[in-house]
């Protein structure tokens, strides 16, 4: 089995530590498409646990966007009047505010105050669609669902945005922030994060007797004019069956200690962990 011979910064957290496990004991969307993109970061990040020397601000933004979205449904859930750009503001702030933990790589042009009012710009385009209105009932904000799906794998974990219930059909709905519009592209690579969705759902879609399992995703642009859009795809079993093939196989390279870096212009200029790659030293037996 190839180990790795991690540079000094690494070893400051040695993989035999017992109180830093090797491998956590469930698999992500998240996790799993870094392990994709590049499995030597997934070591950095997952197993060694290293702090990233920076937080990209579209994470935090994105992260603070959900957070306002989330006190949205959260409002009509429970029965107050529907908030305004204002009251979902607050929460968005203070979502940032929680995470200046880190420094915070801005992109060209941005400041935390173009992107604080990029999202006041996009939470009123969103006030102002037919999005805000749930058509049917709404059974989970922000819930979490894990279970046991693959065989000899650990539990899948997933965090959903919104999910109702209209008529006999399940909607798992996902928000998104994008620099521009969706395409078929963009719906392709979304996929397989709404497949482990669907599957974690099958029991609670079995327990409501429902028709079908919808896959939604409502994506707002980070454009000079916000725009918003509703993509819709039917879950396909046989599809929902590809991408738990595709987990089986990450799992076993990960498990087998498969850690290696994965060259990008894109990638590497942006990553936080660029410079603890740049000191890794390879493989020994």
């Amino acid at each position: 089995m190839s180990v790795i011979a991690a540079p000094a910064s690494v070893n400051a957290h040695p993989r035999d530590d017992p109180d830093r496990p090797r491998i956590r004991d469930y698999l992500s969307y998240s996790a799993l498409s870094t392990y994709q993109r590049c499995p030597l970061r997934y070591y950095f990040q997952y197993v060694v646990q290293l702090l990233p020397a920076y937080k990209a601000s579209s994470l935090i933004f994105g992260g603070a966007l959900h957070t306002a979205i989330e006190h949205y449904y959260r409002q009509i859930l429970s029965g107050a009047e529907p908030p305004g750009v204002v009251n979902l503001t607050t929460p968005f702030d203070q979502a940032w505010r929680d995470e200046q933990t880190l420094p915070i790589r801005y992109g060209k042009g941005e400041s935390a105050q173009s992107l604080r009012t990029l999202a006041t710009n996009m939470l009123t385009v969103f006030l102002n669609s037919d999005v805000r209105h749930v058509d049917g009932t709404i059974l989970g904000i922000e819930e979490e669902f894990r279970r046991s799906v693959i065989p000899d794998c650990p539990d899948l974990l997933g965090r959903i945005d919104l999910l109702t219930l209209q008529r006999d059909v399940l909607h798992i709905i996902d928000f998104k922030s994008s620099r521009s519009r969706w395409g078929n592209s963009q719906i392709a690579e979304a996929l397989p994060q709404m497949h482990m969705y669907a599957t974690l759902l099958q029991p609670t879609a079995r327990a409501l007797g429902v028709r079908q399992i919808q896959l939604e995703w409502i994506v707002l642009t980070k454009t000079k004019q916000p725009a918003i859009t509703r993509h819709t795809v039917t879950a396909d079993a046989r599809q929902v069956h590809r991408t738990l093939a595709v987990v089986r196989c990450l799992w076993d390279a990960i498990q087998a200690g498969h850690f290696y870096p994965a060259p990008s212009t894109q990638k590497c200029t942006t990553c936080p962990y660029a410079e603890t790659c740049r000191a890794w030293e390879g493989c020994h037996d």
